[in-house]
């Protein structure tokens, strides 16, 4: 309670005080003294004082004597004090205080100090500014302490010298300076500091200064005057003004101690006493000093002293100073009264604020003292703290890493007995399926059960159907009419009220991500990097288990209470991928929360998984490979892209800029706004949302150029009519009242129930569909049953505001009842089985076709951006979805609730499962309005007159054959363009493009003047045949077949030189393909440009290599000797054919007169399709983008026909010419033809009818090829020359629409 300055100057805590101050004179003493004794003799205390090499230390012991002096001097007493001792005896000072200090300590005490001025400041040319503005003093500070110290010294010797004259009672003689160095040598010589030579060192320097003390004639001796006038002239060339101010102060001084001596004097004047001789002794030391002060600093002193009216002195003091006496009459002058009224009223004030500026300098002194006393307290607390902390630190690090080491020796032994279990489920469950799926075969025409696989291409597009071993029609799931009534329609659900303050949003997640770690981690044994729980999230159901993460191997296993309780799961939750194939990992809201991954790999597919928060999330991403979010979007690949927020990642992409020049579709920037968004096809509450396109659902025919036929994409899907939409907005008045923000919709526009309704006729979702309905299908009048209904249901129902899923633009089968399920009877006595289709559509496959080509229409892609503004953009949340009545119920939107911070664990597991199963609003990915797309009048070339020219022609093969086209411009894969052909000659050429300067569709092509040869000869029958040779997708190396030891072989295309050879058959390898460098969210960084290499040989195998574009070799399973990655078995003659689509991932092939073979890259059989009984020969066969399975066989005049994955005959065309090369185009919408009738045909892949010629060339067409910008068609012909075309599919998608 009391403060420092109490503390300090209570009068118990004095003897302390003094002591500490003793110890600070005494210890600066014997430091000073011993580092000068310890010099070269030869040097003097000067030289060694102002040696550069000691200017700090000199500083040090400056700013030392600064913090020592004035407290001295106030234990002392005080110089006013001491000097009234002197004057006037028992008269009050200006300083208060008492001595703390016995009288013969002081003057101890403060020879010792003056002693050091001497040797530090006097004999020294430092410069103390750095020490007089460290302790706050004005210029000249440091000279003015020495002044009161100087001054001290010399009033406590005067006092010294009249107690020795016995002038008063009780005087005591003084301590012998020998005595108290003893005293010190006692006391310092354990220490090993002080020793003899030093002693005698110190009494040899002050036994002359000690003897002058003794000698009483003198008012001051030699050494205080060279004190004193040290205090003067030390800084009189550099600072005049502070010299004059410090002369005036030594005048005042000396004028009151002569006046005091002189009336001394006159006083115990005793007859036969000379007064003057007397006064001359006294003052012989004295008088030179008065002397020179007058003489040097008459001019500053006559403006200073003035008499009364202003007479100036100085003249008379200076006629005192030629007398014959001078001395006496400098001291009779001053004491007149003139004088000395003089001296007091311009000196004595000055000298008066000397002797406060010491008190104020003392006080902070002390003030600085206890600081630093509390200082090194909390120093040496933090350091004991910081010990303890080291030591708990330490104890729980080794803890911790004891506790890692067991719990990683536990996970690893309970992930090895889960991977045996697993292994062991997993070879039972494909013997079963090998047989189901045997037996189906054998049933001929009878009933197939398909399912879509979950493999996606790079458009993120899931195609696939594949058998479904286990498939059924689930009779028992059928809702029969008693259960129907049973069945009543679910009532609104009561919601659950609670705003929290929400976890991990997208704003604070943005503050989380800095200073990771962009390096490879390792872990404890340098194997396994992360190893936590966590929980799988499926379509089905959310799995608990743990997640491991190694450096070769991610695995999620479940719980045994999990796999084993009973649970119905339609999905294989065995997940275990090589970690290296990681393509793409994101960061995913579960619940609201930022504390998921979802993890893409080359496989083509991808897992959601939830971690225990963030953090954890950090540390999962840190064990993956570093790859962000793929390269597909031009993002980096580094683990802060993984970690940024939605928004970050649809600001940073260059996605936007392409959507509105329309380098990409409007259904590819929409599923890379679902992707950003967290949308997820492994999550049914967070599944990819997309826009109603039609309103049109009713018309015999539709125009697509037609506006009256599209829906308002500026307005959402409960706003569409006013009506509707004004008792939205009167909903929303009257919510206002509740305890939950107003909102216009109770319920969502994506949620699990819609998702599962429109996908309920396809597996695996017609399980998860009866799962979520007990086991029974819905009321038939509630099924999606009729796309009119369905539309007509978002205009009139209050409760129904669903958009659509992606399925819609690319899967028919979701809307055929193909595995024949009883969906029951609808009121109306209708049978509810394939979707009602409008009547402008022929069938599924053709509705989907015009749904997409509306979804890509001028009309679409000027409006799209209004949609996205409601969906993902401004118009989400606030003011503006108000004024677009585009508001939903608040536990739908991200940060107004979240359930980990609910506390209550019924309102906590009601508000989960309330925001899991009535829909989550994505994140907002902006704040403003998006950007419209660029007019399509604005992107067509105008210099393209049509599209059938020939913009060059050039001889490629010298006279031979054109077998095999390769255009190589994808930018990252090469640095040139570049068209590499193979003639049937084994002729390699690398012919060059040289774009034209006027216009993007017109190039010269440069043939190359000396193309290379293999040297390898193969079999005569397959020189000359297209399927004898690949290109690799950087065009470095070709890959050729037909050798006679049953190999293929790579050679360069730069030089021709041999390569390497590949060993997988046991007889002559007859046909080759590779896939396309194509770059998407499952392409890994470290594989960019590899590719899947496929051969045919006539032991009617088909081998799958892989072929890695930085070894620029094929690499097998061990990474080193080439092997095939998988054996394709199902033929019973040779393969004359074979086809791959890496986006799709499967491999056809087709040999003579027996069905086509479907298989999965990895080589499970997923079709065996039939050919036409009149065709027995497939020649070509091309997996298009949309994995139907394009077949061309030679009998006859030939014939070309399309499969669907599932075998399903959906086009075929008799020809009316041999047709010896096809192509189709990224999108999936054209096939190329070309042959014998010399001219390139465009034909629709839905009916394969032509819609555009091309001009014809000189020869028969052996070849086509695109460029991957899909800008360019380069034929190749039989006589050797190229021709090159013009291409825009956008342009014939227009013709063909009209």
């Amino acid at each position: 309670h009391k403060t420092t300055s109490d503390i300090v100057n209570a009068r118990d805590n004095g003897v302390y005080m003094t002591n500490i101050a003793h110890l600070i004179s005494l210890s600066l003493s014997l430091s000073l003294l011993l580092s000068l004794s310890h010099f070269p003799g030869h040097k003097t205390t000067s030289d060694i004082v102002n040696a550069r090499d000691n200017g700090v230390y000199m500083t040090n012991i400056a700013h030392l004597i600064s913090l020592t002096a004035d407290n001295l001097i106030v234990e002392c007493g005080g110089v006013g004090k001491l000097v009234n001792e002197i004057t006037v005896p028992g008269k009050p000072s200006v300083e208060t205080y008492d001595p703390v200090i016995d009288f013969e300590k002081a003057f101890q005490l403060v020879e010792l100090l003056t002693s050091i001025v001497d040797t530090v400041v006097f004999c020294s040319v430092l410069n103390f500014s750095p020490v007089e503005a460290h302790r706050s003093l004005r210029q000249g500070g440091m000279l003015r302490i020495c002044l009161r110290l100087v001054t001290c010294y010399a009033t406590i010797k005067c006092l010294k010298k009249r107690a020795a004259r016995g002038g008063e009672p009780g005087a005591e003689q003084p301590l012998p300076l020998e005595t108290l160095m003893e005293e010190i040598n006692a006391k310092l010589t354990p220490l090993g500091i002080v020793g003899e030579p030093l002693r005698q060192h110190l009494l040899a320097r002050s036994e002359q200064w000690h003897e002058e003390v003794l000698r009483g004639d003198y008012l001051l001796d030699e050494r205080d005057i060279y004190y004193l006038r040290s205090c003067v002239m030390r800084d009189l060339d550099l600072y005049m003004k502070e010299s004059e101010q410090q002369a005036l102060l030594v005048l005042f001084y000396l004028s009151v101690l002569t006046v005091t001596q002189y009336h001394e004097i006159l006083n115990k004047h005793r007859s036969g006493d000379n007064i003057t001789e007397q006064v001359q002794r006294a003052l012989t030391h004295v008088g030179p000093l008065l002397n020179d002060l007058l003489l040097d600093f008459q001019g500053a002193f006559s403006k200073t002293i003035l008499g009364t009216h202003g007479r100036e002195l100085m003249n008379e003091g200076m006629s005192c100073l030629k007398g014959e006496v001078p001395v006496v009459e400098l001291a009779m002058q001053l004491c007149s009264q003139e004088w000395l009224s003089a001296l007091e009223r311009h000196a004595g004030v000055t000298f008066t604020k000397l002797l406060r500026e010491g008190r104020h300098v003392a006080l902070s002194t002390d003030e600085y003292l206890v600081k630093l006393a509390v200082w090194s307290e909390n120093v040496a607390s933090e350091a004991i703290a910081e010990h303890i902390v080291k030591n708990a630190d330490f104890e729980a690090t080794s803890k911790r890493i004891v506790a890692a080491l067991l719990a990683e020796q536990f996970n690893t032994a309970r992930l090895i007995a889960s991977q045996k279990k697993q292994s062991l489920v997993a070879g039972e469950k494909s013997w079963n399926g090998v047989l189901l799926f045997d037996s189906q075969l054998k049933l001929g025409d009878g009933l197939k059960f398909y399912k879509l696989d979950n493999w996606e291409d790079c458009n993120r597009r899931r195609y696939k159907m594949i058998c479904n071993p286990a498939g059924s029609s689930h009779p028992e799931a059928t809702l029969y009419p008693e259960q129907r009534r049973a069945s009543a329609e679910p009532g609104e659900i009561t919601p659950v009220v609670i705003v929290t303050k929400g976890a991990i949003t997208k704003d604070t997640m943005e503050q989380d991500t800095e200073g990771v770690d962009e390096n490879d981690n390792e872990s404890v044994n340098d194997n396994m990097l992360f190893s936590e729980p966590a929980k799988l999230i499926l379509p089905s159901l959310e799995l608990t288990g743990t997640l491991t993460i190694t450096k070769h191997f991610t695995i999620f296993s479940p719980d045994e209470e999990e796999v084993g309780g009973g649970k119905r799961i339609a999905e294989d939750v065995n997940v275990k991928f090589y970690s290296p194939d990681v393509s793409a990992v994101f960061t995913r809201r579960y619940m609201h929360a930022y504390r998921a991954i979802e993890v893409f790999t080359i496989g083509h597919k991808s897992w959601v998984l939830v971690l225990a928060d963030f953090t954890a999330v950090k540390r999962a991403i840190a064990a993956l490979p570093r790859v962000g979010v793929g390269l597909q979007y031009g993002l980096p690949p580094r683990r802060q892209t993984s970690l940024a927020s939605p928004k970050k990642l649809f600001l940073d992409a260059n996605m936007t800029e392409k959507w509105r020049t329309r380098e990409i579709s409007n259904f590819d920037y929409l599923m890379f706004l679902n992707t950003v968004a967290g949308r997820s096809y492994n999550d049914l509450g967070q599944y990819p949302v997309f826009p109603w396109i039609l309103r049109d659902y009713s018309s015999e025919n539709i125009d697509l150029s037609d506006p009256g036929v599209y829906r308002d994409l500026r307005l959402p899907i409960g706003a569409q009519e006013s009506e509707r939409e004004a008792r939205f907005r009167e909903k929303f008045e009257q919510s206002k009242d509740g305890l939950a923000p107003p909102y216009h919709y109770g319920t969502h526009y994506s949620t699990p129930g819609f998702v599962l309704m429109f996908l309920l006729r396809v597996e695996p979702y017609t399980s998860l569909f009866l799962n979520l309905q007990s086991g029974k299908f819905d009321h038939p009048c509630r099924i999606f049953s009729s796309l009119a209904q369905a539309w007509n249901n978002c205009q009139r129902d209050m409760s129904d505001v669903k958009e659509l899923i992606p399925e819609f633009f690319y899967l028919p089968e979701m809307l055929d009842n193909s595995n024949r399920y009883d969906l029951g009877v609808d009121d109306d006595g209708v049978t509810v089985d394939h979707v009602v289709l409008p009547p402008w559509a022929r069938d599924s496959k053709h509705f989907i076709e015009i749904h997409r080509e509306a979804l890509e229409s001028e009309y679409v892609s000027s409006n799209l951006h209004h949609w996205i503004d409601l969906i993902f953009g401004y118009k989400q949340r606030g003011e503006e979805a108000v004024k677009n009545c585009n508001s939903f119920y608040y536990t739908t939107y991200e940060g107004l609730c979240a359930p980990e911070d609910v506390e209550d664990p019924v309102i906590k597991e009601a508000l989960t499962e309330q925001i899991r199963s009535f829909g989550q609003t994505p994140p907002q990915l902006l704040t403003m309005p998006h950007p419209a797309r660029t007019s399509i009048q604005h992107i067509m070339n105008n210099n393209i007159k049509n599209l059938n020219g020939v913009i060059a022609t050039v001889p490629a093969a010298r006279e031979s054959q054109i077998t095999l086209l390769k255009v190589l411009t994808t930018p990252m894969l090469h640095s040139s363009p570049q068209l590499c052909t193979i003639s049937a000659n084994q002729l390699i050429a690398l012919n060059k493009f040289i774009p034209s300067i006027q216009s993007s569709h017109q190039l010269f092509l440069e043939a190359d003047a000396s193309p290379r040869a293999i040297c390898e000869p193969i079999d005569p029958t397959l020189s000359g045949s297209p399927t004898s040779y690949a290109v690799s997708p950087d065009g470095r190396v070709a890959f050729c077949c037909g050798f006679w030891d049953s190999s293929l072989k790579s050679f360069a295309t730069d030089t021709g030189n041999y390569l390497q050879s590949m060993f997988g058959h046991r007889d002559l390898v007859t046909c080759v393909a590779i896939t396309d460098a194509n770059l998407s969210i499952f392409t890994p960084v470290a594989r960019v440009g590899d590719a899947i290499i496929v051969t045919g040989s006539r032991d009617a195998t088909v081998c799958v290599w892989e072929w890695s574009s930085r070894s620029q070799r094929v690499t097998g399973v061990d990474g080193k000797h080439a092997s095939p990655r998988s054996v394709l078995t199902g033929h019973v003659e040779r393969v004359d054919c074979v086809a791959v689509n890496g986006d799709q991932g499967c491999v056809l092939s087709a040999s003579r007169g027996s069905p086509l073979l479907l298989h999965k890259v990895t080589g499970e059989l997923l079709q065996r399709i039939p050919i036409p009984s009149n065709y027995r020969t497939p020649t070509r066969l091309l997996i298009t983008p949309r994995c139907q399975l394009v077949v061309l066989f030679s009998d006859k005049a030939g014939c070309l026909a399309v499969f669907s994955s599932r075998g399903d005959l959906q086009a075929s065309q008799e020809l009316q010419e041999q047709v010896m090369a096809m192509i189709c185009d990224k999108e999936g919408e054209h096939l190329i033809t070309g042959g014998y009738n010399l001219t390139p045909v465009v034909r629709s892949l839905s009916t394969l009818s032509p819609v555009l010629r091309l001009a014809p060339c000189n020869s028969a067409i052996s070849h086509l090829a695109l460029s991957p910008d899909q800008r360019f068609l380069v034929a190749g012909m039989t006589q050797g020359a190229v021709n090159v075309y013009p291409m825009d599919f956008r342009r014939i998608t227009e013709v063909t629409t009209t």
